[in-house]
């Protein structure tokens, strides 16, 4: 449910690695690849303040992540989809304006 994920009771971090072995959507494939890269190379600096060096962390429930997630899945559960209609890609496009 799209409330629960908003809220975060349905939240979790999923895998950077693809995950699907079958796919009719190349395009929604290299958009999966292209969020799970970004995922793993974003890092969030601790504050310079602190003394010593600073030390990388990576994001885990702030907004960004919540869509890049919602995303992933969305991307996942459609990628093999062969009746995709164009109002549902859109619709996600419109999602992410």
């Amino acid at each position: 449910n799209l409330m629960n994920f908003a809220n975060g009771s349905d939240f979790s971090l999923t895998t950077t690695e693809r995950g699907i072995h079958r796919y009719v959507h190349e395009h929604l494939i290299a958009a999966l690849d292209t969020l799970n890269t970004y995922q793993r190379n974003r890092r969030a600096q601790s504050s310079r303040l602190a003394i010593g060096p600073s030390m990388n962390r990576q994001y885990r429930n702030d907004p960004r992540t919540r869509l890049i997630e919602l995303l992933k899945r969305w991307l996942r559960q459609h990628a093999a989809n062969d009746h995709l209609e164009e109002d549902d890609v859109r619709r996600v496009e419109r999602l992410c304006r």
